[in-house]
């Protein structure tokens, strides 16, 4: 059983087979010791439940360039067995994993799947996997699928056959039925219209029509040129509980969101550290805002584990002080996003793709221009919880790829936001500690001096 690739999941099969992403990754602690034995009969469970966990990534023949990675299909698989997906470490997860995570690559065209699983010895779990049929917030739904069904199991025993193929079951999932991607004629001649367009008039769009957009001829946009298989590393920033509750509080009496503060504030630590040392100039950004689809489905369950997202970008103009206030700025930002969510432009805009072949338009092998200094994917709060079982930490992290030099990955529970910081290897040498310090110390004045009188 097979189906042919939609052009999103050959657009992301060929950055695997090119070495542009490895994986990304939900990891998650829980407060219940999970041997073993419960998590081989976790997974079965799983598998059993959500067929898109039985399809893996195969190669028919075919010239992968020629074709754009048309040779390649979806297919079910024979059958999983636990060793094949499933790691037992015996080292505990820190943030010293997030490099190794990152280094493990669900290869198309391996008769696996392409999802992972890692337990380790601190009862931290990473669920990883590649773009092909997931997204971050399938990994967040792992999760809260993972709680629920190790709340259901007990006595168990081992079991290495966690799949078995059978004729009689659905057919191969797709998410072409909910036409998020599909674009119109109209699309097609706004974007050549549009790509066609001078930069000067763009640029004079923009600033008519974008508000704060900046002017680049006062401060210049920052680019990055960088090899498109460039290692990633990773650190981490902590928001405790405390904080977390006090800069929300903030955030929502201000009406404005916890993506677009941070939109504001990481323009300010970078501008502040990291483009201190870039550039001897002020430079304005673009930044990249990744955006959910299931949101124009809210009554599919069958949209759990799918990748179902696209990109926004935000322009600002450099962010140097704090004493400026920012809130009209995040207004202005929660504006535009509201504005891009209704649109669905973005979503259609992506479906374009179909039209070219993904390798030409992806050139691999180039070196990257890229606009965008930094990428904010937020899972949002997560409170995951059935009865006794709950997942108190969540980390979320990813392949820069090509999309920004600097990813910030958020997850939140109850316990306050983990933001997992990968960057490009090339920026190894910039001042990242000092980033994170400033952020650290900035964020309690930015919360003590906006505090809500009690």
């Amino acid at each position: 059983m097979s189906r042919e690739l939609d052009t999103i999941e050959k657009f992301n099969v060929c950055r695997n087979c090119n070495d542009v992403y490895s994986n990304f990754a939900v990891t998650g602690h829980y407060n219940v010791p999970i041997t073993k034995e419960l998590l081989s009969q976790g997974l079965k469970t799983l598998i059993e439940e959500f067929p898109v966990f039985q399809n893996a990534v195969k190669r028919f023949g075919g010239d992968d360039i020629k074709d754009g990675y048309g040779n390649y299909r979806m297919v079910k698989l024979e059958e999983i067995l636990f060793d094949t997906v499933a790691t037992i470490s015996n080292k505990p997860f820190d943030e010293s994993q997030l490099e190794e995570i990152n280094k493990i690559k669900c290869e198309s065209d391996a008769n696996k799947p392409t999802w992972r699983v890692i337990l380790f010895t601190n009862n931290y779990l990473t669920f990883l996997c590649d773009h092909s049929l997931f997204d971050g917030e399938s990994g967040r739904n792992f999760h809260i699928e993972m709680c629920r069904i190790f709340n259901t199991l007990s006595n168990v025993k081992f079991v290495n056959k966690l799949y078995s193929f059978n004729d009689s079951e659905i057919a191969l999932p797709s998410t072409k039925k909910y036409n998020i991607y599909q674009y119109s004629y109209w699309d097609v001649v706004k974007f050549l219209f549009w790509d066609n367009l001078p930069n000067r008039l763009k640029e004079f769009y923009n600033q008519t029509f974008i508000e704060y957009y900046p002017n680049i001829y006062q401060y210049p946009r920052f680019v990055s040129f960088h090899k498109k298989t460039e290692k990633t590393n990773f650190k981490t920033i902590k928001i405790d509980g405390q904080q977390m509750t006090e800069l929300t509080n903030i955030l929502k009496f201000n009406n404005v969101s916890m993506t677009a503060f941070l939109n504001v504030y990481l323009n300010y630590c970078l501008q502040n550290t990291v483009l201190a040392k870039h550039s001897s100039q002020l430079l304005s950004t673009v930044s990249a805002i990744p955006m959910s689809g299931r949101r124009y489905y809210p009554q599919s369950d069958d949209l759990k584990f799918r990748y179902m997202v696209t990109a926004a970008n935000l322009y600002s103009e450099p962010i140097t002080k704090m004493e400026t206030n920012w809130f009209p700025i995040m207004k202005s930002i929660n504006s535009q996003l509201q504005k891009e969510i209704k649109s669905q432009e973005r979503f259609r805009a992506f479906g374009l793709l179909e039209l070219v072949n993904v390798y030409d338009f992806m050139k691999p092998k180039d070196q990257a221009k890229v606009e965008s200094l930094f990428e904010i994917s937020n899972l949002g709060f997560s409170k995951i919880q059935s009865e006794k079982w709950q997942v108190d930490d969540l980390l979320f992290s990813q392949t820069t790829g090509v999309s920004s030099p600097f990813v910030f990955s958020v997850s939140s529970t109850v316990n306050g936001a983990n933001i997992v910081l990968g960057y490009l290897d090339e920026y190894k040498d910039y001042p990242i500690d000092q980033f994170i310090e400033f952020f650290n110390d900035h964020l309690d004045v930015f919360i003590s001096s906006n505090a809500l009188p009690h």
